[in-house]
């Protein structure tokens, strides 16, 4: 048995990520219809069409009360570094059972870099490394201009919107350590 977190948004919580710009683009542009026929190719198919349309964005963020500004493509709000994909990783602090939040601005979108490093050690989580980056309990994100939000790959309204950390709301059975 194990212990974790889980992001809330209004009533809804979530277990991976909360976020706006270039990713609930992308979630926009992902018909089940795509996913039905291509599984997770999907997603790369609607990104590369998202990357056409994706411009600079601008994030006022209230963070444990204290506020912060940053531009870039991409706000989320992390409560698992999971990226739904085998051995990437959004970054190694990012922890599902730490009771904190991790809001992260991609400040550019570089497909060829992402491509790249997707299979080499550190991967997504080395590009993640050097941008702006704080651990919360909880958040509010405005964005100029408003965009639409997305839950774990569902869009759920659009910008502002605020998010808090459910700590330890969560008991899910992990298979023991194999020795």
């Amino acid at each position: 048995m194990r212990v974790i977190d889980l992001g809330q948004v209004g009533e809804r919580k979530y277990l991976l990520r909360a976020g706006v710009g270039f990713e609930a683009l992308v979630i926009q542009h992902t018909p089940r219809q795509l996913k039905e026929r291509f599984g997770l190719l999907a997603y790369g198919i609607a990104g590369l069409k998202s990357l056409r349309e994706t411009r600079p964005l601008h994030f006022e963020m209230e963070l444990d009360g204290e506020t912060a500004a940053s531009d870039g493509f991409v706000c989320t709000v992390a409560n698992s570094a999971q990226l739904g994909l085998p051995g990437l990783s959004l970054s190694p602090v990012v922890r599902i059972d730490d009771g904190l939040l991790d809001v992260i601005v991609l400040r550019t979108i570089d497909l060829e870099r992402l491509i790249s490093s997707s299979g080499e050690a550190g991967g997504v989580a080395r590009l993640v490394k050097g941008f702006p980056h704080w651990r919360v309990k909880q958040a509010k994100i405005v964005v100029d201009p408003p965009q639409n939000v997305q839950l774990d790959g569902d869009l759920l309204g659009r910008s502002p919107f605020e998010v808090t950390c459910a700590a330890g709301c969560l008991r899910v059975v992990v298979p023991a350590p194999s020795v």
